[in-house]
């Protein structure tokens, strides 16, 4: 049997990271994994591993569409006052919009880079939530969680391609992640949601949590593009759309200085 390398830390927080944004299809991998050498490798992975980069976003979008999922149906039959059979029907409905359109996230990924699109739509999961999160009528509460659950579903399509350019090499390890943060978010979620209604006397106030932990996690997904720039081959970054926030930022300053200097 061929001697396979453990994972290090830093590579098991970014798998937590990728899955909670998202499933990983571990089928038709190219394996663009950018490769170094001993002391090298534990300084980047070291310098990519966030300080609550694994564990928060592995709770995040896989866990998050599938904590919904079961939260909902509580959600319309407490706060707007349908019946069960009503809530479980409109519950149905907001979910397969995630479930159909996954495949639509993986395709829109191979035109614009799985990256850049994950980015683009945990930004409207969060924009959906912070506005349910106000509680306003049914006619609107449903048609956004509509569209927040199919960014959510099309995530998992942008995921599909972003973790096996980094991890192609532990399939078996980001398999079981993938299960793990669906059933923590599963059972966390709803739990939490609940709970800070029962302390707060809203579901708004749990929403609204829910809707700052997204950006957070935009927040550290930017972050790691920067590591990921410097550190992936340049077929891994084409592919994905990887780009550094900072880094064009800092180009933007300099060329600022050098217009202020020769003026």
């Amino acid at each position: 049997m061929p001697f396979r390398r453990r994972p290090a830390d830093g590579e098991i927080a970014e798998i937590g990271t990728l899955h909670f944004l998202g499933a990983v299809d571990v089928a038709q991998i190219d394996d663009h994994r950018p490769r170094h050498d001993g002391a090298q490798t534990v300084q980047i992975e070291r310098a990519e591993l966030l300080p609550f980069g694994g564990d928060h976003h592995g709770f995040s979008a896989f866990g998050g569409f599938v904590g919904m999922t079961s939260f909902l149906s509580v959600f319309f039959h407490d706060q707007y006052h349908l019946s069960k059979v009503q809530a479980g029907d409109i519950t149905t409905l907001v979910v397969l919009s995630g479930s159909f359109l996954r495949p639509v996230g993986g395709w829109l990924s191979d035109k614009i880079g799985g990256y850049r699109l994950l980015l683009i739509l945990l930004s409207g999961v969060a924009a959906s939530l912070l506005i349910v999160s106000k509680l306003p009528v049914l006619a609107i509460v449903v048609p956004l969680l509509f569209v927040m659950m199919g960014f959510l579903g099309m995530g998992n399509g942008a995921v599909f391609q972003i973790a096996p350019q980094r991890f192609s090499g532990d399939i078996e390890l980001i398999t079981g992640i993938v299960g793990a943060a669906g059933g923590l978010g599963g059972f966390f979620l709803p739990s939490a949601l609940g709970a800070l209604k029962d302390a707060f006397g809203s579901y708004g106030t749990g929403l609204f949590g829910f809707a700052l932990l997204i950006m957070a996690a935009i927040v550290v997904l930017l972050e790691f593009g920067v590591q990921w720039k410097s550190n992936w081959n340049s077929a891994a970054l084409t592919r994905t759309a990887v780009f550094s926030y900072r880094r064009a930022r800092d180009a933007g300053l300099a060329e600022i200085a050098s217009e202020s200097e020769a003026a």
